[in-house]
């Protein structure tokens, strides 16, 4: 996986993060350089910087590792909607779907896949970005916690992931082992192929629940009159 890959880490904490030193992306950023992982720490306030870590950044890092592919780390505030940024700016899931698009085109092209970890609050309902009816499903796996998580559990939690993914595990095992460290089992990993396929079939059955009921409606009328 050294070979293979680096962690680009996105962190926008808040005001109040900044002053009190509470920044868990410059955190993880400090142990993957003791641990030999490769990466690359950004730290975004507005939705123009987060473009310049996504766009600018990005794929400088992937030019200069030689073509390795990113794993996501965003490390921000966040809720059932969306994450924030400093400056208090919340980008939506569907806005951060269209944002990160691009990247996961360009990763496609390769024949590679994203993988993106959420380090927030409600991350897991990052998820939905999967539900899109273009062409590109934003990732190939998405990991977050579906409640609001502590600090320190985010921490801990990531960074045992990052320790066992780099060394090779399975992804599956690494994310059992993040909760077992982490003791915290609201961590959710998803499959963006699959995400995808149920919103298609949920959407599928509510359409054609629809038709079979005005289809009824329009057969009750014809008894009436």
């Amino acid at each position: 996986m050294r070979d293979k890959a680096f962690v680009h880490i996105i962190e926008s904490p808040s005001d109040e993060d900044m002053l009190d030193g509470r920044t868990e992306g410059k955190s993880l950023a400090s142990l993957l350089t003791l641990a030999g992982i490769p990466h690359c720490y950004n730290l975004v306030a507005t939705e123009k910087t987060l473009r310049i870590a996504l766009y600018k950044s990005l794929p400088h890092e992937i030019e200069k590792t030689g073509g390795k592919f990113p794993i996501l780390h965003f490390s921000m505030h966040g809720n059932p909607g969306g994450i924030g940024l400093t400056d208090n700016r919340v980008i939506t899931w569907d806005e951060l779907c269209h944002l990160i698009m691009p990247v996961q085109q360009l990763l496609q092209e390769a024949s590679l896949d994203l993988l993106i970890c959420m380090s927030s609050c409600h991350g897991s309902f990052g998820s939905q970005m999967a539900q899109t009816k273009q062409g590109y499903i934003p990732f190939k796996f998405l990991i977050g916690n579906r409640d609001s998580v502590p600090w320190d559990d985010a921490a801990v939690a990531y960074k045992v992931f990052y320790h066992l993914l780099f060394k090779g595990l399975d992804l599956n095992h690494c994310y059992e082992v993040m909760q077992l460290a982490s003791h915290n089992n609201k961590f959710e990993v998803y499959n963006g192929q699959e995400v995808h396929l149920n919103w298609i079939n949920y959407n599928q059955q509510i359409r054609q629940r629809l038709i079979e009921e005005t289809a009824q409606r329009l057969q009750r009328r014809r008894i009436i009159f």
